[in-house]
């Protein structure tokens, strides 16, 4: 049977069409552009990783550090950043010479900009986009769902699969992220089946931590 009751969570006609980290292969991952790109592309499911800074807010990242898909090396010569350089192991990925998203806030998240993770993908819209929160991209799918929809899809509410990132490390540092995850989607009345169909955003929570 389903994992799931929720009527959404699966198509019996067809594989569901997922826009990766946004649309990745047009932006940078996890940008505003992206998931605009990937909404009206027709994409059933806008999927997201979710992070936490230091002051708590959720941001959209894949990692949990910023190397890989942002310009913060940019800012390594500044002595603030230069100190919470770190290597380490988180699960089963290891980071060198990076840093941690929870270890700044977002005041200094939101000074570094996205770049392309992959070097075979275009590069021309490095630098333009910041890295945004789970709230920013909720009300973009809100703002569009209230504006003119999209014509590709357009049968189909497209929803948000979020991923909760790296439980054990944010556990490991007092941080609920499943909790603050909950609860941020119960200020938009989609914590629950009923209330993601009633406000016209389908939600679909991952995990791969074992509880």
């Amino acid at each position: 049977g389903l994992i799931s009751e929720a009527p959404y969570f699966c198509n019996t006609e067809r594989p569901l069409i997922m826009g990766h980290r946004g649309s990745l292969t047009h932006y940078p991952e996890h940008t505003i552009a992206g998931y605009a790109d990937a909404y009206f592309m027709g994409a059933d499911f806008i999927e997201l990783d979710v992070q936490i800074t230091k002051d708590g807010y959720q941001i959209t990242n894949h990692d949990a550090c910023l190397k890989e898909s942002t310009n913060i090396e940019q800012f390594a010569t500044y002595a603030s950043f230069a100190d919470r350089m770190v290597t380490i192991n988180i699960g089963h990925t290891s980071y060198t010479d990076d840093w941690l998203i929870n270890d700044f806030d977002l005041q200094e998240i939101n000074m570094l900009a996205r770049r392309q993770r992959y070097n075979y993908r275009s590069q021309w819209l490095d630098g333009i986009f910041k890295v945004q929160t789970l709230d920013n991209v909720i009300q973009l799918v809100q703002m569009l769902n209230a504006d003119e929809g999209r014509r590709l899809n357009s049968d189909v509410m497209p929803g948000l699969y979020i991923e909760i990132k790296d439980f054990d490390f944010y556990d490991d540092r007092g941080i609920n992220s499943a909790k603050k995850l909950i609860d941020t989607l119960a200020t938009y009345n989609l914590d629950t089946i009923a209330g993601s169909v009633t406000e016209g955003i389908p939600i679909v929570i991952q995990s791969y931590h074992k509880e």
